[in-house]
């Protein structure tokens, strides 16, 4: 072997060890790079949270620790946007919180307009009108509390009673299980609805594809 040979041969041997090194050294970054990733998404996330608390489409109950399963609050109703979703000021809260029917669905009037969507609304407005005070109940047993558009998902119940059981038997909303949510008052939401069906009340007479939509 030539001198020039034995050279390269040497600086091989010397480059292993600078390479485990700088290996080591590496990973070490990636691991820190990692955590730090983990640590903002996890800042983030909690910015996002106390963002919506402070705007009140937070859920009704994001405030205090409650143990119960069911989580009432006494509200006002402010505005209804349509047959299944409201506006309502609870106490300390600047802005009106937006509440989707836990468990009832009535036909679209704001991206696009439904048959029986009108109804639905003017039939809502009728049972609780804006001033009317009402309990709102959540159930976190059965599902999610917040629904993607950041509304509290709850029952409203008024001086004339439960508002979803009533625009259900009115033939104006239907019964509505996101993902086969199972919840407390399914059954008698069903037993409305077979009822309303069968005497072929509100849109159940006059829309055609009333009850295939959802």
């Amino acid at each position: 072997m030539t001198a020039r040979g034995v050279r390269y041969v040497r600086r091989g041997a010397n480059a292993s060890p600078a390479a485990a090194i700088l290996r080591a050294v590496a990973s070490k970054r990636a691991r820190r790079l990692m955590f730090t990733a983990i640590v903002l998404s996890f800042a983030a996330l909690y910015a996002h949270q106390q963002h919506h608390i402070a705007i009140g489409h937070s859920p009704l109950d994001a405030g205090s620790a409650r143990a119960a399963d069911r989580s009432r609050q006494h509200a006002t109703i402010s505005y209804w946007i349509d047959g299944d979703t409201a506006g309502v000021k609870l106490a300390g809260r600047s802005r009106p919180v937006r509440v989707r029917l836990l468990g009832a669905g009535a036909p679209e009037t704001q991206h696009l307009t439904q048959c029986g969507g009108a109804a639905a609304t003017a039939y809502a407005r009728r049972q609780a009108p804006a001033g009317t005070r009402v309990t709102i109940t959540t159930e976190p047993s059965s599902g999610d509390v917040v629904d993607v558009y950041h509304r509290t998902i709850a029952y409203i119940d008024g001086p004339r009673g439960d508002v979803g059981a009533a625009l259900i038997r009115a033939g104006l909303a239907t019964v509505y299980r996101f993902h086969q949510r199972r919840f407390a008052r399914l059954p008698r939401y069903t037993a409305n609805q077979a009822a309303a069906r069968a005497a072929r009340r509100g849109s159940w007479r006059s829309c055609p594809d009333f009850g295939s939509r959802r």
